[in-house]
């Protein structure tokens, strides 16, 4: 499963909270987190989900997964660019159409 994560190039963090032996064999016993697989880049916002696994004294696994683009939306930059390049067009279109009001008032009035 892990190679999936991978292959859709995910973000990843297996941990073990709260700390204990790295093997059921070792007498070396870890006080906090121990992270037993992650990606290069550490997920920044990710979802965690607890992993439930059957070895003894290794039950209580934690992955926090984000994909590596992150969780944002991919029409946000187009979006933006269409309300900026729309910001200068309607004031532009406005000052033609009053422009050209003024105009053709002044052309009035001089007959």
């Amino acid at each position: 499963r892990m190679a999936m994560i991978r292959q859709h190039n995910y973000r990843y963090r297996l941990t073990r909270p709260g700390g204990g032996y790295i093997a059921s064999a070792s007498s070396v016993k870890i006080e906090g987190e121990i992270v037993l697989a992650a990606s290069a880049k550490q997920p920044k916002h990710p979802v965690s989900v607890p992993v439930g696994v059957d070895v003894p004294g290794f039950d209580n696994w934690r992955l926090d997964l984000e994909p590596s683009q992150g969780w944002g939306v991919r029409w946000k930059a187009p979006l933006i660019a269409m309300v900026v390049i729309l910001s200068v067009i309607v004031p532009v279109l406005l000052y033609l159409v009053l422009a050209s009001r003024r105009r053709q008032e002044l052309l009035l009035r001089a007959l």
